[in-house]
């Protein structure tokens, strides 16, 4: 198995797992667990484009660009990330896992965590 094959393997085995959690609390703990990980697996491994695709949707809909945007779900801020990109500027942030958004903190100064 070459590199981008097992980093596929592995990122589809963390979905799996992360959708297997039985309530909510088992998935933020497996969400903490991941965080480290998550980017390089959900982009680089399973090529995950939804949050560009989200802004790219979002765009014509939403032409004031300095609305308020809260991403509920936020981890790692992919898609505020996306959004920032694209000209959006009052993104909020909202995560059950510390660890995502820590991640998110450190590379996505342009939003604000609640």
């Amino acid at each position: 198995m070459n590199k981008k094959e097992s980093d596929t393997h592995g990122a589809k085995a963390f979905l799996e797992q992360a959708y297997q959690a039985s309530d909510a609390n088992k998935q933020a703990q497996f969400y903490s667990k991941w965080a480290s990980q998550y980017d390089a697996q959900m982009v680089d491994g399973l090529a995950y484009r939804s949050p560009q695709a989200l802004a790219d949707l979002l765009m014509p809909h939403l032409p004031n660009q300095e609305a308020l945007i809260l991403d509920i779900g936020c981890g790692t801020g992919l898609t505020v990330q996306s959004l920032y990109e694209a000209g959006f500027t009052h993104l909020h942030g909202l995560d059950r896992s510390l660890e995502m958004l820590t991640i998110a903190d450190v590379i996505s100064n342009y939003f604000k965590q609640i």
